[in-house]
């Protein structure tokens, strides 16, 4: 491609490039609208994906490695939004990440110091470790997505087995991003994969096992800057109440109040912070602000209800009178 100049619309590999890929994305596209998998669009589907697999292999020595590892990561993201899972993680995600390594990436998730060093040979600051970070990341979602496509209520041991690896990973990842500022966008991103396996795992009887994920997210919204502001507030309260719902479900009610409490008080900070900076004129500000203190205070509440439905008939149990407005003011 260098021989016809820069990289960049117009240089006639570039376009045939592009040109090859539009069609192959648009093809699986129409393929995937097309209803019910039938035998001919198993061979058509087979088809498409033996077309992409060339294009890569056929223009790798053609194109600069930076142009060529973008593509990856952009052609795994068009085709995760067309539920092309398994495509993206072995045609996308899982090539850009042969470069650093042949071997299973679930082998080293124990293993920090040498993750950090198989995947960021040349640190953070380099200028391709925001696209590692992704491809890690994406990874993980697309296993996580076959194994509901072939497992949605992960009855298999095996599909509880890789929900947690897929979790493990998931953190490790974040782990190692969350002390760079400019890579927040992981940390949020990761928070929502976090929440949505979590929650599914809680429907199948493991909150337990899941509590030390949403834990590990909360505690990540709290330690990124950019993601302790008011516009990711919302969210921070939907980590907050999975954290005590997980407790409930554990019989742990007192645990869940606790932490919900806790929330409570993580809000009101943040509130008087802004006040500070920013009086609460704003309808939209004090909207959010409200709704994160209900969403705790229900919590508190729940546990009111929870542990007076707990206690043996036979016993004497004085009526309850707990309102949503005092669980508000516990703070």
């Amino acid at each position: 491609a260098a021989f016809f100049g820069a990289v960049a619309p117009g240089n006639p590999v570039v376009d045939s490039f592009e040109a090859e890929l539009r069609d192959v994305l648009g093809f699986l596209r129409r393929l995937g609208g097309a209803g019910e998998a039938k035998p001919q669009q198993h061979d058509l589907h087979r088809r498409g994906a033996n077309t992409l697999f060339n294009i890569w292999i056929k223009y790798k020595p053609r194109l600069p490695e930076w142009y060529y590892n973008e593509k990856l990561l952009k052609v795994g993201d068009s085709l995760t939004q067309i539920k092309e899972y398994k495509l993206a993680l072995l045609q996308c995600y899982g090539r850009y990440l042969q470069q650093f390594i042949s071997v299973n990436p679930d082998d080293i998730i124990g293993d920090v110091h040498r993750f950090k060093s198989t995947f960021f040979p040349n640190g953070f600051r380099d200028k391709n470790a925001a696209h590692t970070f992704h491809a890690l990341q994406e990874r993980n979602v697309c296993i996580y997505q076959m194994v509901c496509s072939s497992d949605r209520n992960l009855q298999n041991q095996e599909s509880l087995r890789t929900c947690f690896n897929v979790l493990s990973s998931l953190r490790l990842t974040m782990q190692v991003a969350l002390p760079q500022e400019n890579l927040c966008w992981l940390i949020y991103n990761g928070t929502i994969h976090i929440y949505t396996i979590c929650r599914h795992l809680m429907m199948r009887g493991q909150s337990a096992k899941v509590l030390e994920y949403l834990l590990w997210a909360s505690t990540c919204m709290e330690s990124s800057i950019p993601l302790l502001s008011v516009h990711y507030l919302t969210w921070r309260a939907t980590l907050y109440t999975a954290v005590s719902q997980c407790y409930f479900d554990c019989q742990a009610g007192i645990h869940g109040e606790i932490f919900a409490r806790r929330g409570l008080i993580k809000i009101d900070e943040l509130k008087q912070l802004e006040n500070i900076s920013f009086p609460l004129d704003n309808s939209e500000t004090k909207k959010i602000f409200r709704e994160a203190t209900l969403k705790m205070s229900v919590m508190i509440f729940k546990r009111a209800v929870y542990e007076s439905r707990r206690k043996p008939k036979s016993c004497f149990r004085p009526k309850l009178r707990v309102s949503l407005k005092e669980a508000q003011n516990v703070s």
